[in-house]
């Protein structure tokens, strides 16, 4: 496994975090400095395009573009990006204050800011409540429920006054969890807009029932899937991001976002509007980036070669760390193979087998980072343990035929091997295998 990284391509002075609201512009050297005016384009992966937009998306639509497109008209309780563009928190972004926990670490109390909706509506702790109504109901056709996690750990949730909910959990976690993987999957709707079942109908309080809840998340999920509708269904009118949707093309995906005046938190934007780009392939986008014809791009692994030119053309290329890794799913049950993925030895070989320095090298150019586990090492270490520091099966061809040999394995390199020992012995084959 290795922890691939991609390439952006920037126009100099526009932040590598878009939603920052920094100015693009064509090939200007501003420094870093903030415009006013002008808009901004981003390209989007190749083929994949937004097609959804209530928050609680089912899984089939859990996407980083679904992400990426709503994320800035709505804002999450807790923000997971800090300045610096690291996964940490910053609350001056966020919806809430810093959660605080009582002394048995059971409790924790969260506090609204006095935030607003576009339509001047305040943001209360009704629309919290209305996010775990919604949740509690619908938690199985939710993309973000984990069975036994938020909100099958909670015991109760309270909402004392119009700023302030709390959770009392099934027992004391800790809180820096409590925070990122419990709190950290909430967020807060609308409840005076979207508290309704049908297009016609008045808003009401049909959340408080399970039945209810169901009718509003049928309601609301249906008219998510109608893209031609995005800009002028009064629903998605409703926001509080620094963001609100302008201009949705539904056969392309083409986003074009204008500033929400009245977004109640930092970093408002100063461009005029900021643009989604959709593409068909790889190899539009960069000739749209050649042509100098978008302000935030990518550039694939096959142009390498040609960030010469974009340097020249003024864009500033760096390297795009993902907080992800990459793998692939072994098939356990599989007849034929599955018994031979079922003993480790074999999967020990496989693992001595992958030379991640070389292809980080001649495939990815350079531009990679070996991983020995599931936490991306790359600008994260007091996240990565130190069994996943050194590589605890390295490249040796000769160590991935000695485990076969000594399992029982005629080793035929560049060709077919086959088990001329088969048994459960320490020294045969494993069990299922065939000679």
């Amino acid at each position: 496994m290795f922890h691939r990284r991609f390439l952006t391509a920037v126009v100099i002075g526009l932040a590598l975090i878009v939603s920052a609201c920094e100015s693009g512009g064509t090939n200007s050297n501003t420094g870093g400095t903030k415009i006013t005016g002008g808009n901004a384009k981003y390209a989007m992966p190749p083929n994949t395009t937004p097609n959804y937009i209530f928050l609680m998306e089912p899984p089939q639509f859990n996407s980083n573009i679904w992400g990426q497109f709503v994320e800035l008209m709505w804002m999450q309780l807790y923000f997971f990006i800090d300045k610096d563009g690291n996964p940490n928190v910053d609350y001056t972004r966020s919806t809430a204050n810093q959660p605080t926990f009582s002394s048995d670490g059971k409790t924790a109390t969260v506090t609204m800011k006095s935030w607003s909706w576009s339509d001047g509506q305040p943001i209360t702790s009704r629309d919290l409540e209305f996010w775990m109504t919604m949740f509690v109901a619908n938690k199985g056709s939710y993309g973000g429920y984990v069975p036994g996690q938020i909100p099958d750990n909670l015991t109760g949730v309270t909402y004392p006054d119009t700023h302030t909910a709390v959770f009392t959990f099934d027992k004391k976690y800790d809180p820096t969890w409590v925070i990122y993987n419990q709190l950290g999957q909430l967020g807060v709707m609308p409840q005076h807009a979207w508290d309704k079942t049908s297009p016609s109908g008045a808003v009401g309080d049909f959340d408080r029932s399970i039945n209810g809840a169901h009718a509003v998340w049928n309601f609301l999920n249906t008219q998510a899937q109608d893209l031609s509708t995005y800009t002028t269904n009064p629903l998605w009118k409703v926001t509080d991001g620094p963001w609100k949707l302008d201009q949705f093309d539904a056969s392309t995906g083409h986003v074009v976002y204008v500033p929400n005046p009245t977004y109640s938190g930092p970093d408002k934007p100063t461009l005029e509007k900021f643009e989604l780009m959709p593409f068909t392939s790889e190899t539009a986008e960069f000739n749209a980036l050649r042509a100098g014809e978008l302000d935030y791009g990518y550039v694939p692994f096959q142009d390498l070669s040609q960030i010469s030119y974009l340097t020249s053309h003024g864009y500033d290329v760096k390297p795009w760390f993902s907080f992800s890794n990459n793998y692939f799913v072994i098939n356990f049950t599989n007849p034929k193979t599955g018994p031979l993925f079922k003993q480790l030895y074999i999967r020990q070989a496989i693992q001595r087998m992958v030379n991640q320095d070389s292809y980080i090298k001649n495939i990815l150019k350079g531009y990679g980072k070996p991983t020995y586990g599931p936490t991306p090492t790359t600008g994260n270490p007091a996240l990565v343990s130190e069994a996943q520091k050194k590589d605890p099966y390295p490249f040796s061809p000769t160590e991935a035929k000695n485990l076969l040999s000594s399992h029982g394995w005629t080793v035929n390199p560049n060709g077919v091997s086959t088990c001329a020992s088969p048994g459960t012995g320490s020294n045969q084959c494993g069990a299922g295998i065939a000679a």
